[in-house]
Order: C-alpha cells, then sequence, then structure tokens
C-alpha cells in the first residue's frame, strides 16, 4: 500500500542516509523510528536525511513519519489585515497533511475492528479484520500459543517421524506387543538372570562375591563365608588365624623357608638342640668364657620401651694391641659422654657442688665480630664479642641467662629501653672506639647494661652543682647547645632563649600563654575525591582541609576537636560541591538555619568552628564559585 506522508526501508547494514519522499510543512514535523524506537538523524536536504543512532542499522525496520501539528493553527486570521498567497496555502496545507497522515493511519484496519480481547489482525485482501483465534491453536492476550488436547492426529505426523526418543520409559506393554514376536535378536547378551530360569532360586540376584549352591531343589545365592572368601574375580583367599594345629598333617615337614621372612636356615635351628630352657633366662645366666667377644658394629643397648633410643659402643679410637677398661664406682649415678678426664664432648656439663679450678683459670672465650643492627644479634660462639658498624639500636636479640662483654669499634648511639635494653641511669648512650659495655640477660631479648667503661676514662655522666653563693671567677659559663630534646618538659622554670626546632613539638593541650606568631601555617589534611559515601574531616591530621566531591552523594563527619571551652574551628576548601549531594552533620548551625548553595564547578571556602567540644559547630561560606 502507498503512503501520502510515510516512507518505509529495510535497513541494510551499510545504508544510513535515507530519502524523504513527501512534503512537509516543518522538519520539525518529521520523525523516525527504528523498529519502533526514536532515532536521531541530521537533514542532508529537505528531500534526505542521515541517521545518527543507531550508529549501525542491519534489518531494522525504518518508518520516516511526517506529523503536522495537530494542536495549534500555524495561519491565525485577523480582522483587516491582508490575505496572502503564503498564509492560504500554509493554512490549507496544514489541514491538506493531516488529512494524509489520517489516511496513512486508518487505512489498512477495518473500521469495524474491535480490540476484542485474544483477537488478532487477519489481512482479507483489502484490509486487516479483528478476528478471534479459533481451531488447533489457541493464543492469549500475552501471545502465548497453545495447541489444543487430541488436535494433532496420524495426519499430522509424517511417517517416520516418531522414534524412540518420543516414546515414554514403560510406556509400550505386553498389549503392544503381538505373540511369538520377540526373537533371540531382540535379547540382550547376558540379560536374562537366574530369576528367570526354573532351576534358580527366584530370589536370585548377581550380588557381588556371592556364589550359587544347590540345596536339593534348586541353586541359591549365597555369600561365601567362614574360613575362605572369594572375589569377584575368582580369587580365593583363607582368613588369618583360621589355620590351627588340627589343619596340618603330622607329617607335613614345615621347613625354615616357611618361616616370616626366611631368615632363619635349617641349619640354624639345628642349633636350638642344646637348649634346655627359655632362651632369654639361658641367655641372662652367660657366665665368664660362654660368650668370647662381640663385635662393637653389632653391639646396641636398646631403650626397654623406644627401640629407636640406642646406645653403641664404638672402641675404634683405642690404640692397637691395648685393652681400655671400665670400672664403675662403688656407687648409683650418671655416666655422661666426656665424663672420665674431659668436659668437652659435653655441651651442658653439670656440678655436683663447688668448681676447684685447681689453680688454673677460667679463660673468656671471644667470639666473632658482631656487626651492629637493629636489634643487634648476639652469636653464641663466644662471650666477648667486638661490636663493628655505626648503626644505633635500642634492642639486643640473644638467649635468656648471657653475660657477654661488647667493645665499639666506631661511633653509634645506644638507646635506653625499659624492658629491653636498661642502660645506666636510663641516659641513652653514645659510644667511642675503645668503649666496653658489660650486659646479662635476665630472659630472652631482655638486656641490662650492669658495667660501661668509657676509652677516654670519663664517667659517662658528669654532674655539677652550682650553689647560690658559688663564685666564677675568669670563667665563661657557656649554655650547653639543645640537641634531641626529647620528652616531656614538667613545670620548668627559668626562660628558654632562642632556639630552632628540628621536628614536631606536641603541646599536650596545655595553655600556651603571651606567644606571638609570624611567618606560621597551618597543616593541610589534603583529602582529595571523596568517592562518595561518609568522608570523616579529622582535625588531628590538620585544621586546613581540602577535598573534591566528584561521585554520588557525600556525608561529611567532624571528629577530635579540642576540649569543651576551647574555640576549635578549620577552613575546607572544596572543589565541585554542587555537582552532587552534599550532606553535613546535624550538628552545624548555618546562618539562617540554611546550607549555601555550593557551586558545581569551582571551589567554595567554608568554615566551621566549635567552642563545646564539637556539640555544636557553627558554619559559615567565606566564598563561594572561586576560580
Amino acid at each position: 500500500m502507498a503512503f501520502y506522508a510515510k516512507d518505509i526501508y529495510t535497513a541494510d547494514g551499510s545504508t544510513q542516509s535515507f530519502a524523504v519522499t513527501y512534503p512537509f510543512i516543518s522538519r520539525d514535523h518529521v520523525s523516525v523510528t527504528a523498529d519502533g524506537v526514536a532515532a536521531t538523524f541530521t537533514w542532508v536536504n529537505d528531500g534526505q536525511i542521515t541517521i545518527t543512532s543507531p550508529a549501525a542499522l542491519d534489518g531494522e525496520i525504518l518508518i520516516i513519519k511526517r506529523n503536522t501539528s495537530p494542536s495549534s493553527l500555524l495561519v491565525d486570521y485577523v480582522d483587516g489585515s491582508n490575505l496572502t498567497e503564503t498564509d492560504l496555502d500554509l493554512d490549507s496545507k496544514q489541514a491538506f497533511f493531516l488529512a494524509q497522515e489520517n489516511n496513512d493511519e486508518q487505512g489498512l484496519i477495518d473500521v469495524n475492528s474491535v480490540a476484542t480481547s485474544t483477537n488478532i489482525f487477519v489481512a482479507d485482501g483489502t484490509d486487516f479484520n479483528s478476528v478471534t483465534v479459533t481451531g488447533d491453536v489457541t493464543i492469549t492476550n500475552a501471545g502465548v500459543t497453545a495447541i489444543g488436547a487430541d488436535k494433532i492426529t496420524g495426519a499430522n505426523i509424517a511417517d517416520e517421524a516418531i522414534n524412540s526418543e518420543h516414546y515414554t520409559d514403560g510406556s509400550i506393554d505386553t498389549a503392544h506387543i503381538a505373540d511369538v514376536n520377540v526373537t533371540t535378536a531382540k535379547i540382550a547378551n547376558d540379560a536374562i538372570t537366574g530369576a528367570k530360569i526354573a532351576l534358580f532360586d527366584d530370589a536370585y540376584e548377581a550380588t557381588t562375591t556371592h556364589i550359587l549352591v544347590a540345596d536339593g531343589t534348586d541353586f541359591d545365592n549365597v555369600a561365601m563365608t567362614g574360613d575362605i572368601a572369594i572375589t569377584n574375580a575368582g580369587v580365593t583367599s583363607i582368613a588369618s588365624g583360621v589355620i590351627i594345629n588340627a589343619d596340618v598333617k603330622s607329617d607335613a615337614a614345615i621347613d625354615a623357608t616357611k618361616i616370616h621372612n626366611g631368615t632363619i636356615s635349617n641349619t640354624e635351628f639345628s642349633y636350638l638342640n642344646g637348649v634346655s630352657s627359655n632362651i632369654q633366662t639361658q641367655l641372662q645366666d652367660i657366665v665368664a668364657g660362654t660368650v668370647s667377644n662381640v663385635q662393637d658394629n653389632t653391639f646396641r643397648i636398646q631403650d626397654n620401651a623406644d627401640n629407636t633410643k640406642e646406645v653403641a659402643f664404638e672402641v675404634s679410637g683405642v690404640s692397637s694391641g691395648t685393652t681400655r677398661t671400665f670400672t664403675f664406682p662403688d656407687e648409683s649415678g650418671t655416666l655422661t659422654v666426656g665424663g672420665m678426664g674431659s668436659l668437652v664432648g659435653d655441651t651442658s656439663p653439670q656440678l655436683g657442688g663447688f668448681l676447684d679450678a685447681n689453680g688454673n683459670y677460667i679463660q673468656m672465650q671471644k667470639g666473632g665480630d658482631i656487626s651492629s643492627a637493629s636489634p643487634t644479634v648476639i652469636d653464641t660462639d663466644g662471650d666477648y664479642f667486638i661490636c663493628t658498624g655505626t648503626t644505633g639500636f635500642s634492642a639486643m636479640t640473644v638467649a635468656a641467662d648471657r653475660h657477654f662483654f661488647l667493645e665499639f669499634a666506631a661511633v653509634l648511639t645506644m638507646t635506653h629501653g625499659a624492658g629491653t635494653l636498661d642502660l645506666p641511669s636510663g641516659a641513652n648512650i653514645a659510644t667511642a672506639a675503645g668503649d666496653v659495655g658489660e650486659f646479662v640477660s635476665t630472659a630472652s631479648n631482655v638486656v641490662t647494661c650492669v658495667n660501661y667503661s668509657t676509652a677516654s676514662g670519663k664517667a659517662l655522666v658528669e654532674s655539677v652543682t652550682l650553689a647560690n653563693s658559688v663564685t666564677l671567677t675568669n670563667k665563661t659559663l657557656t649554655a650547653p647547645a639543645v640537641t634531641n630534646l626529647t620528652g616531656t618538659l614538667n613545670s620548668p622554670t627559668g626562660t628558654i632563649g632562642a632556639y630552632t626546632l628540628g621536628g614536631a613539638v606536641t603541646g599536650g593541650d596545655q595553655t600556651i600563654s603571651a606567644i606571638n606568631l609570624k611567618d606560621y601555617g597551618e597543616v593541610t589534611n589534603a583529602i582529595g575525591s571523596t568517592g562518595g559515601g561518609t568522608q570523616d574531616i579529622d582535625l588531628t591530621l590538620g585544621n586546613s582541609v581540602s577535598a573534591t566531591v566528584d561521585t554520588s552523594a557525600n556525608t561529611f563527619t567532624f571528629s577530635n576537636p579540642t576540649a569543651s571551652d576551647e574555640l576549635c574551628g578549620f577552613t575546607l576548601m572544596l572543589t565541585n560541591g554542587g555537582s552532587q549531594t552534599v550532606n553535613w552533620p546535624g550538628t552545624v548551625d548555618w546562618a539562617a538555619a540554611t546550607a549555601p548553595e555550593l557551586t558545581a564547578s569551582g571551589v567554595d571556602c567554608l568554615v566551621f568552628w566549635t567552642i563545646d567540644g564539637g556539640t555544636i559547630w557553627n558554619g559559615a561560606a567565606v566564598a563561594l564559585t572561586l576560580s
């Protein structure tokens, strides 16, 4: 059918430009759909468009349709005005085009058609009529089709179209099998069981490892039990421990090879002829001359509870042609390795009383050099070490109950640490080459310096007390340099002169009075992208805060202000705050009870302050829409 104001195309997968074949009053009256979805397009000229979205068309039905404005007149005539050809043409075109467009929409549909539930449009050669779907197939108003019961007859089924996949399991019964029609070819190999044969018990089942045994009537399916077992492969086996003396023939002549592992020969059996009683009893009663020699590689004494514990006798160290005799003292005790003349072999000898050096001395053992580290590791190869390197340390890695000396080869700092490295007077020690420290470990990695000797001979701590009446003549009292001042200054008196801080100073929530500040700055807590969700502003990180809102809703919280009755405030430089939803804490009191309208693209400067420890925050916008 031809249309007055409609072009219909089928996309071919490559073409994006299409002709507009009908006139129109305005380009705004032309629309395009692709498979019923609005498409975007540009005009090449009044007779051609290019579709921009969808970007790739392939198979879609494209409808380029004119929709002249039906809601208002395009020409409004006024009394006394001149009638022009242009106005008359425009007025008539509007009516004419509307009539064409209405005809396009109504021409294909029968005017008597009614949208009755489950009816469909079917063409009769002239137009489409609304009809009810009846017969073999029905349809719902959701478009679901269904084949009626018993509608498929033999005439609807092609010859040889039904095969085994269309039969329900067990659906073919005896009545559907003709007599004398089950042949040998129809019976699978091994398909007929014993239960189907009259000679076998009706309860027959091929249970694994069962055998068939006749009972005088038929064969029964039984399990083999008793002394003999059988596998489903026919392998029989004699059960463990079932052969008794009565089962063995008296003249069976059992050979030595039948003894476990075959390690005892018939010849060795013959040696038992002289045994007159229990062999163990006779071995215990061995007297001098009965056993002449036992080789040391076979002589072992084992623990009676654990035979993996052994004592082996070794005589390879005895001089050739000599005999060494062990003589035991007339008392009970423990024989230890090295107990005869030397303690070298015993790694942990113990004294039973006072040690008499017998005029000799016990020599201190120097171990290998130790490199200073944090912590410094104390080796076990001696009790006197040279400590090399310049790395300071505040702890040592050492076993408990060690007594050792360190000689320092260079300058480093030992830092006092209560419970780890206890130093004299609790003061750090700056070592010098030649200094020697004496240490003990009261527990693992717990070390105390019990003595420290400087190479210069000076004491570690020199005290000078100046009484009120001391007179200094021709002496210069120089203020000492203050370096690495740490810890807490408790109730200081006097005056601290000009000093340069080499690190951070923590006030500890104490009051500083009569202070003049210049050239100072505040630490900025640069949060960066908030990322959505909850973002906390922690005042311990700085009283100058910067952040950027760039993703979803953001909720700010404030934490760690100073104590009540102290003014605490911070400045927030917020970028793009108006681009997303920003939620402020409910404790913020804004001017006029209204939060400022933030800038969507730019920087806002906001200030917040509290005097009650954060119970109530005051908020104000200092500057909005900064560049």
